[in-house]
């Protein structure tokens, strides 16, 4: 599973340290002047009081005026970070701003920096109570002392007394001091609940956070739920079934006890994914152990109580406040590796170790914005692994996850320092070049890449042969923004897989209007389908023995307001590429029973009718039951209902759909193969599928008195298909001469626009009145 662009941002907007990146600004000799605000997170605004929508944009020194009155110079001190493309950390109160903060600065590139930070205020305001009380501490004790002195004690004895007591307390002071109250990153996991399915997806880290061992992909919910106390339970279930229900903010701290006994606190955040319905699809959500944070503030308050004790009785033990005091002192060492973590994380891709979408549209939005660009010319490279859903839906994604990191290191590898790689998500890759030559040298380099992946990937007793789809735009050519030429790159990828995958196509302005066709097509399918926006054709099958009309072929068509009359050709595919066949073929399913109950319930008892099935439909599991449902509820007989599957099943989905085509058949539905000799089907094939009937495809008929072979070849199907015990249609006949030599082959039925053509329901009538014996007479007898 992978971490997307608006993943990353959710675990930034969601940290509890201030987050805030800034672009420096100097004057002509490069020396620091001011710097702006370029993004901030909600806890910037916690900690500073300031709205995101009023300093993004603007400069500090235009925000906060006075900020030059503060005892540090922070352009100055930022500016160098910023420069250099270093790193620093401090503590540092703010007369601007009267709060002391725990800041840690770096520079993600020359000239921009970031600020992560938090609010100590109320920790500086703590040490200094406690030193107040340590001192009063002091006095009282030296009072006792003197009067000790005074009763029982020499005066040398007493001195040393109180030396010792003096170096004690300034042993104490010095510790409390050395406090490092900066917060503790700890580390992150993330994880995925689908909410159709009912199972929970966990990263690596998720697991370990858990203390489970990664057998699979999946995080055991069960354990999950045991390992959290009984007082949070209720609480993370109320947030879940809110943010579920009513898209509320998935935002709770917890604590778990893990199968060793210990207790771990964690804070969870999560976001809904839904789908074009609106419908929940999924929760996506991330995990982080928050164990030292809460232990300190637990412990910080036990001290506070203990120290109140001691003021009250006069008496303090020093090993024991130096036991306390280093308990409590955190490692500064510790919390920068943690903080450099998260930081890598943000720019960084978890699985791969890649750069991410982020860090890579940072990349090139500088690199458009670098003075010397001008003049030179850039390439964006979207790449996209072909049939990659295969790997994940057979093998499992833990493989899918494996195979992906291989990818990515032959990619690095290959690539190196020619130019920035990086996995936007998925199996979807990015490079950015950001100086070129000529076209063809692009074209080269990407060839390359395309080879580099052919070669076979070989892990874990698996050998995977992988292709890939590749798109370029080019700079200034396709666009001026980082997102316009993200997003032409990838509009050539599509291309390049619409072209039969595995090839490299360049950014042209038709592909974008074929996309935006595509996806007007598709908004357009959508509404139609909750306005009923479409009607059924029917076109008669003859046969040849009775002159009478044996089916109807229900075909669908589609007016629309604005695009007009669009050909099943172009809008079916896009419905099945998007997954609306499934809701339109039950439609035309549903519509296609209801008029032949109709026409059935007037006298034509035994009119079958023929409804085309999409592969895409055969996939779903519910098909059968869809269907039965949709008799049941028209009340149309199996027997008078004919499905048409195309040859493509064959390569497709073949194992999957015999069974369920036996089960169809076993009501009495007929069942009719489409378009035969187009595409896979074979002797083999045609023995184990239950067909009632085989349609030859038109191809084939127009080839009659054409090609010397087209007759040779039709005949021979019909024949073979007879041996097999399966009716023949002949589709597309239009000429006398096609009909001519198929009653002479001995064809069953014939269809075609020489018969007629498909029209509206209401000219069924005419057609079923009409006997077209008198076209065959004369073929019948010369026949005989």
């Amino acid at each position: 599973m992978q971490l997307d662009n608006q993943f990353s941002q959710s675990i930034i907007e969601n940290m509890i340290n201030g987050f805030a990146l800034h672009r420096i600004i100097t004057d002509e000799n490069g020396k620091p002047t001011d710097y702006r605000y370029i993004d901030v997170n909600t806890a910037f605004e916690k900690y500073t009081g300031l709205k995101r929508e009023n300093i993004i944009g603007r400069t500090i020194c235009e925000i906060v005026p006075n900020i030059r009155k503060d005892p540090i110079d922070w352009v100055a001190f930022y500016g160098k970070v910023a420069i250099d493309g270093g790193k620093d950390s401090m503590e540092q109160y703010s007369v601007a701003f009267d709060r002391w903060y725990s800041i840690h600065v770096y520079s993600p590139m020359k000239g921009y920096f970031v600020t992560i930070f938090n609010d100590i205020t109320s920790i500086k305001k703590s040490e200094e109570q406690l030193i107040d009380k340590n001192e009063k501490l002091s006095t009282l004790y030296e009072e006792q002392t003197a009067l000790y002195e005074e009763l029982t004690a020499s005066e040398e004895e007493l001195r040393q007394q109180n030396d010792e007591l003096v170096k004690s307390n300034r042993r104490v002071a010095e510790n409390e001091r050395r406090l490092n109250k900066a917060q503790q990153l700890a580390k992150v996991g993330n994880w995925e609940l689908d909410l159709v399915k009912g199972t929970m997806w966990g990263s690596e880290e998720a697991f370990r956070l858990y203390g489970l061992e990664r057998k699979s992909p999946y995080l055991p919910l069960p354990v999950i739920q045991r390992m959290v106390c009984d007082e949070y339970r209720k609480k993370m279930d109320e947030a879940l079934k809110a943010l579920i229900t009513k898209n509320t903010p998935y935002n709770v701290q917890f604590k778990i006890i893990l199968n060793d006994g210990k207790a771990q606190y964690m804070h969870s955040v999560a976001e809904l994914e839904v789908n074009g319905q609106g419908e929940p699809l999924r929760v996506l959500g991330a995990i982080q152990d928050i164990t030292v944070r809460v232990l300190y503030e637990n412990e910080l308050r036990e001290r506070n109580e203990e120290l109140s004790t001691l003021y009250e009785e006069l008496s303090a033990s020093e090993e024991e406040l130096q036991e306390n005091y280093l308990r409590l002192s955190l490692s500064a060492e510790e919390n920068k590796k943690q903080q450099e973590i998260l930081e890598h994380m943000a720019y960084h891709d978890v699985l791969t170790n890649l750069p991410n979408r982020t860090f890579f549209m940072d990349r090139l939005t500088i690199a458009l914005g670098m003075p010397e660009r001008a003049g030179r010319r850039m390439a964006v490279i979207f790449m996209d692994m072909d049939n990659f859903k295969d790997v994940n839906d057979t093998l499992g994604h833990n493989i899918g996850d494996k195979l992906l990191k291989v990818i990515s290191e032959r990619l690095s590898q290959h690539i190196r320092k020619r130019a920035t790689l990086a996995r936007l998500g998925g199996d979807e890759f990015a490079v950015l070049i950001q100086y070129i030559g000529s076209n063809h040298k692009i074209y080269e380099f990407c060839e390359e890449i395309r080879e580099r992946l052919a070669e076979p990937f070989e892990f874990d007793g698996y050998l995977f042969n992988i292709s890939a789809s590749i798109g370029i735009s080019l700079y200034p050519e396709d666009g001026s923004t980082a997102e316009e030429l993200l997003k032409n790159a990838d509009t050539a990828m599509y291309c390049a897989k619409n072209l039969g995958k595995n090839n490299v196509q360049f950014f042209q302005e038709e592909m974008r209007q074929g996309i935006l066709r595509k996806i007007t097509i598709e908004k357009s399918l959508r509404k139609a389908l909750n306005t009923s926006g479409f009607e059924l054709h029917y076109q008669p099958q003859i046969s040849i023995d009775t002159g009478k009309v044996r089916a109807f072929e229900a075909l669908l068509r589609w007016r629309d307001p604005e695009l007009g009359n669009v050909s099943p050709l172009e809008f079916i595919p896009i419905a099945e590429d998007t997954g609306l066949i499934v809701p339109l073929g039950e439609w035309v399913l549903r519509e296609a029973c209801r008029q032949g109950v109709e026409w059935n319930g007037s006298g034509c008892e035994d009119l079958i009718i023929s409804v085309n099935i999409s592969t895409v439909q055969l996939k779903q599991a519910n098909f059968v039951h869809m269907v039965k449902d949709i008799l049941q509820e028209t009340g149309f007989l199996p027997a008078h209902l004919e499905l048409e599957i195309t040859e493509s099943l064959l390569i497709n989905s073949f194992e999957q759909a015999v069974p369920m085509l036996k089960g169809l058949r076993d009501m009495g539905i007929k069942i009719s193969m489409d378009d035969f000799g187009t595409g896979y089907s074979s002797l083999n094939y045609l023995r184990r599928l239950p067909l009632n009937t085989l349609k030859i495809d038109k191809s084939f008929i127009q080839d009659i008195n054409v090609r010397g072979m087209g007759e040779n070849i039709v005949s021979s199907i019909i024949s073979l298909v007879h041996r097999l015990q399966i009716e023949v249609v002949a589709e597309g006949v239009e000429t006398e001469a096609q009909l001519d030599y198929l009653v002479r082959c001995n064809c069953d039925n014939v269809q075609g626009y020489l018969l007629s053509r498909p029209g509206p329901a209401e000219n069924v009538a005419g057609i079923i009145q009409k006997n077209y014996g008198d076209m065959f007479e004369m073929n019948l007898k010369n026949q005989q």
